[in-house]
């Protein structure tokens, strides 16, 4: 979210106020400095919190913030381009939601796998990852379509594999 609002302040490949005004708060500077101040407070709130904070209401609710931010981009981004407000937050919506059920499941079974220091690093690697998606998805747009396909995809075969048991390499003695 940052991101793209810094790049639509610039009016960098994205800009949510170019045809409406609908959404364009997005880009101003005390949206995005706000937002910047409340991912502080969710950071050391959930330094605080340790594992409470990977699972439960605080989990859930960032989720849900995070669904809401993802629905306004999307949202933004077609109004910006002279679309109507309501299908982009239907679209955002089911595109951030789909994302997020995503990356929760595979954090969670990357962090059952690791020791505890190793898994409380995990958020960095996702932020990094989802900052650099959302940069060349912002540069180089037709490239969250094929991203997107592969979320669905991700999403079914951790589905039909919950359960199932690992089927890969042993050691023999």
């Amino acid at each position: 979210m940052l991101l793209a609002g810094a790049l639509a302040s610039g009016a960098n490949g994205i800009d949510f106020a170019a045809r409406g005004r609908q959404l364009a708060f997005l880009q101003e500077a005390w949206f995005l400095v706000l937002l910047a101040v409340l991912l502080l407070a969710t950071a050391v709130a959930a330094r605080r919190l340790g594992r409470r904070a990977e699972t439960g209401a605080y989990a859930a609710a960032l989720s849900g913030v995070a669904v809401g931010l993802g629905a306004l981009v999307f949202a933004g981004t077609l109004c910006g381009d002279g679309y109507r407000l309501w299908p982009g937050l239907l679209g955002g919506l089911v595109c951030a939601g789909l994302a997020n059920a995503v990356v929760r499941s595979i954090l969670a079974g990357a962090a059952a796998r690791l020791d505890h220091d190793a898994a409380s690093a995990l958020w960095l690697f996702a932020e990094g990852a989802a900052l650099v998606l959302a940069g060349v998805s912002i540069l180089i747009p037709p490239i969250a379509i094929p991203v997107l396909l592969l979320l669905a995809g991700m999403l079914i075969s951790r589905q039909r594999g919950d359960g199932g048991k690992y089927a890969g390499l042993r050691i023999l003695r």
